[in-house]
């Protein structure tokens, strides 16, 4: 197929990472995501630290996976509500607010009576996300032009994980040296950073920001969102692959230092070198996807490095040595920056504004419900009596494999529609 083809064809070369972060608003936005989740991943270790210090359950892990998954479930669609009939800008600002309250009980926990607390913290953290998220997805057309959407996209991506390789790695220390509330308080103020950056963006407002309407308005406009989203059979393919992107980084996020550990022997050192790949992979994805993209149809590029992604995890679980471990991570961050930055772009060209951030809610519910339920089943099905860690990392490596092939055609009816609507 010929770039003229492709819906990423308005996208010229000259839309590329840098043309991106030139443009102010985005810029701030990129600074403010980039430090709001390293202060995630800080937390993220602070908890974990936490309960592997006063209990060695794996049903505690698996509790925070549900802590942070079940929100999504019960309010994930009508934070979307939320973000379609609120001026978004201000409900990125509260949410920020928010977040950076809700956390600062898991402070109060020192012992092992008080572990209870991070449940509920996880619990609200999620429960405001769902608003937050799907606000930051749906502005992102509304700030950068056309040509620097996929751009935008790549960037978002690329600033979590790197948030999640530096967080990870910088946390370790962080809570080693100074205890897991330092961890706390440091995630808190990366979320009136962020906030404050937002505060200085100018987001045009959406069509729908009616604070005062009934709450009959309210179930009407969730009813809308919903039969959008399950009406379309393109929206769900995507929804569906976007949520199988997920399974394997948040499988290697719980059990990948268990692994190298206990494989490889290299624990903690190993593991921030291979996350390290993971972000070297991530920086060669972001400044190739503008280039695939302007030629090859979207649906083999996401399809393809969906595959990759799968065939890294799989080469990543059997590798035989510490090298090879790296490499695997390395194709692991570049595939996956690329196919996350693809789907989300598909995403936002094929829904129109005034139902953008229902549909975004949906597709944050979706990836932190995968995410979430690929942490948790990872630490059970990791147990050496059931899958054990390597057979864990082989089947998310088989499924996202599998997933990638079939992206390839299902997504071919999504990019004739996006180009429809161009």
């Amino acid at each position: 197929m010929s770039t003229e083809s492709s819906p990423y064809a308005a996208m010229s070369p000259s839309g590329s990472l840098l043309a991106a972060m030139g443009n102010r608003d985005f810029l701030l936005l990129f600074i403010g995501q980039l430090f709001s989740q390293i202060g995630d991943q800080f937390l993220f270790i602070a908890a974990l630290s936490l309960i592997n210090h006063f209990t060695a359950s794996p049903l505690a892990l698996s509790g925070l996976a549900l802590a942070i998954s079940i929100p999504q479930l019960i309010f994930g669609l009508l934070g979307g509500v939320l973000v379609d009939r609120f001026d978004r800008k201000r409900l990125l600002i509260v949410s920020d607010v928010l977040r950076a309250l809700v956390i600062l009980p898991v402070v109060l926990v020192n012992q092992r009576s008080h572990l209870w607390m991070l449940y509920p913290a996880a619990a609200g953290l999620a429960t405001v996300g769902t608003a937050f998220y799907p606000a930051r997805n749906a502005i992102i057309p509304n700030i950068v032009s056309p040509k620097l959407l996929l751009s935008a996209n790549t960037l978002i991506q690329v600033s979590y994980i790197l948030a999640l390789i530096l967080g990870a790695t910088l946390a370790g220390f962080a809570v080693r040296l100074w205890g897991a509330g330092a961890a706390v308080w440091f995630d808190s103020g990366t979320f009136l950073l962020s906030a404050a950056l937002i505060a200085f963006m100018h987001i045009s407002h959406n069509s729908l920001s009616e604070a005062h309407e009934s709450a009959r308005t309210v179930r009407a406009q969730l009813a809308q969102g919903l039969r959008y989203v399950f009406g379309s059979q393109l929206l769900l393919r995507v929804l569906a692959i976007t949520a199988i992107a997920a399974l394997g980084i948040g499988a290697i996020q719980i059990l990948g230092l268990n692994f190298l550990s206990q494989r490889l022997n290299v624990a903690e050192q190993g593991f921030g070198m291979t996350m390290a790949m993971v972000g070297v992979g991530v920086a060669l994805g972001g400044a190739l996807v503008q280039r695939l993209a302007t030629r090859l149809p979207a649906n083999q590029v996401v399809g393809a490095c969906l595959a990759g992604v799968g065939a890294a995890i799989i080469a990543f679980a059997l590798a035989p040595n510490f090298g090879l471990v790296l490499v695997a991570a390395a194709g692991i961050g570049l595939c996956l920056v690329v196919a996350r930055a693809g789907l989300a772009t598909l995403t936002q060209q094929l829904v129109p504004d005034v139902v953008r951030g229902r549909v975004e809610s949906a597709v944050n519910m979706m990836v932190s419900v995968s995410t979430a339920a690929a942490q948790g089943l990872s630490g059970l099905l990791g147990d050496p009596h059931f899958l054990g860690v390597q057979g864990v990392f082989v089947g998310a490596g088989v499924i996202t494999l599998a997933a990638g092939v079939s992206a390839i055609y299902a997504l071919r009816g999504v990019v004739q529609a996006v180009m429809r609507r161009m």
